[in-house]
């Protein structure tokens, strides 16, 4: 059986069209940098820029940035001007041989203090370099400094446990820094049944991820 003209020209032109198609609708993805989403064909990328950057005031780097066959033919990046300057930097030592508990650090009137495999959180201001437990002592407003200074990068549904970051962007840890601030909701062991918070907080390395031997300490 023989294809005649017509019929040739229309398999080329649904062809084209199913090509043309595959070429131009673009991939979505959201990068976990802070809510970066991503548009990608084979011929164009659109970036939508919502990236972490504790660097800068507002926390993050926003704007967009267009591609196409690989060079970049639009870009609008906008970044906050107001840029953090820290009084002193943090220097952690990563335990080599974790077990994966955490270890009691410091004791505070409502909440208890862990670190998850760290061996020291040294605080170093230019002048001395104490240990966090000893800045604890002597600025009762230590902690909140501190968490107000990282990048608050995921929130459980368990009572409002946060969990913030240094993204490495503004020279405030050496090594990079995870603190888990609990906020975990559980149940009272006496017969009453009260619900309350578990307010504990954990400091950890950098790519410490919140485990269940989080925030459930049962205390008053």
């Amino acid at each position: 059986m023989m294809i005649n003209n017509k019929n040739i020209k229309k398999l080329f032109i649904v062809a084209s069209i199913i090509i043309l198609i595959f070429l131009l609708i673009p991939i979505r993805y959201v990068l976990k940098d802070g809510g970066t989403i991503v548009y990608q064909s084979f011929l164009y990328k659109i970036t939508n820029y919502h990236r972490l950057d504790g660097m800068y005031e507002s926390g993050y780097v926003v704007g967009i940035q267009i591609d196409f066959l690989g060079f970049t033919i639009y870009k609008n990046i906008k970044k906050d001007d107001t840029i953090i300057n820290h009084k002193y930097t943090i220097n952690t030592s990563k335990t080599k041989n974790c077990n994966g508990q955490p270890e009691l650090y410091y004791k505070m009137l409502d909440k208890d203090i862990y670190t998850y495999c760290l061996d020291s959180i040294i605080i170093d201001n230019g002048n001395e370099q104490i240990e966090l437990k000893d800045y604890l002592e002597k600025n009762s407003n230590a902690l909140e400094e501190i968490i107000n200074s990282l990048t608050k990068v995921e929130v459980y549904k368990d009572g409002g446990t946060i969990v913030y970051k240094d993204m490495m962007t503004s020279n405030f840890t050496k090594n990079g820094l995870t603190v888990v601030k609990c906020h975990r909701m559980l149940n009272d062991n006496s017969s009453n049944k009260d619900i309350y918070f578990n307010k504990d907080v954990y400091f950890g390395p950098s790519d410490t991820e919140f485990i269940a031997d989080f925030c459930t300490t049962e205390k008053r």
